[in-house]
């Protein structure tokens, strides 16, 4: 489990950087840019001088539902040798992975976006979101997988260059991110933002569309929690914690439904972490109105393990 996936790089340019979409509709995305996001950008600070460097790679890792083997990767560029991988949410929206690799550059940090299975241009061509994919549990074992594996394999191309490496993710990235860095000491520091642990609970009491959906899967056949478990025991957060005690971050919010504060605190636990850290609000929303102290918390957790 958890092997490095070789990505062959086949593409690199330098690109713009990548103006944040909201929403689908152009009039609501018009509206939401101008009265929420580019405000509170402005706040933070991002330097609009930031160089990017977008590339391409054939990665070995598969599985049933995506339409080719390519992913990709944005390096938001600073002058150090320390960087952070960031994994994105699981829907598309505001991309936070974007804008944490934008904020720590603009403050001496490399931020990488990877661009995981299953989301976006790696999804079939008909399909929006994984969640109108029938998913079965032992697929997200090989998601899960694939993803870490890619993220390792991602990593190996910068470890030259940047030998003081993180992994931060938000949502479903979170899990990714735990994972990664609890089973590879080559990563120095980490971070998950409304993730957690205790996978099974998750998936069978979320209100998440994707949980929702493979709820369904849970009763059609009659699969228990303890049996959703048991099977999901080979990708349980909880159960890769690589006997590290610092250099992770765990954030969660108060009143979120889709991950619960209670399974960030049972990852924290299992990490016998100090820096947990609860922000008031919910799942969707909660990111985008924190966005500051979010984005400074993270900041300066990597800023001071990443060495």
């Amino acid at each position: 489990m958890f092997e490095a996936l070789n990505l062959k790089q086949i593409a690199k340019e330098p690109i713009h950087i990548p103006k944040q979409r909201i929403a689908s509709n152009s009039v609501v995305n018009f509206f939401a840019r101008k009265l929420i996001s580019e405000p509170l950008e402005r706040k933070i600070g991002l330097n609009p001088d930031v160089k990017v460097t977008h590339f391409a790679y054939f990665t070995e890792g598969s599985n049933r539902f995506q339409p080719d083997n390519y992913t990709q990767a944005m390096l938001f560029h600073a002058d150090s040798d320390r960087a952070v991988i960031i994994l994105p949410q699981r829907s598309r929206g505001y991309e936070f992975a974007q804008l944490t690799a934008h904020y720590l550059a603009s403050n001496g940090i490399n931020g990488i976006v990877f661009s995981p299975p299953l989301r976006g241009s790696r999804l079939p061509h008909d399909i929006k979101d994984i969640k109108e994919l029938p998913l079965v549990p032992a697929e997200i074992i090989s998601l899960l997988n694939q993803t870490v594996g890619e993220v390792k394999g991602l990593a190996s191309h910068f470890y030259e260059q940047f030998p003081y490496m993180g992994v931060c993710g938000f949502s479903q990235g979170g899990f990714s991110a735990s994972l990664t860095y609890g089973t590879d000491t080559n990563f120095k520091a980490a971070a998950t933002v409304l993730s957690g642990g205790n996978l099974a609970s998750i998936l069978y009491h979320s209100n998440d569309g994707l949980a929702l959906k493979l709820q369904e899967h849970f009763r059609d056949e009659n699969i228990t929690e303890a049996e959703l478990r048991e099977t999901l025991k080979f990708v349980e957060p909880c159960l890769y914690t690589n006997n590290k005690k610092d250099g992770i971050l765990i954030i969660n919010s108060t009143n979120d439904s889709a991950v619960p504060s209670i399974y960030g605190q049972e990852l924290a636990d299992a990490w016998d972490t100090l820096e947990y850290l609860e922000i008031p609000g919910d799942h969707k929303r909660t990111v985008l109105k924190q966005i500051p102290s979010v984005m400074e918390e993270l900041y300066e957790h990597f800023k001071l393990n990443l060495k």
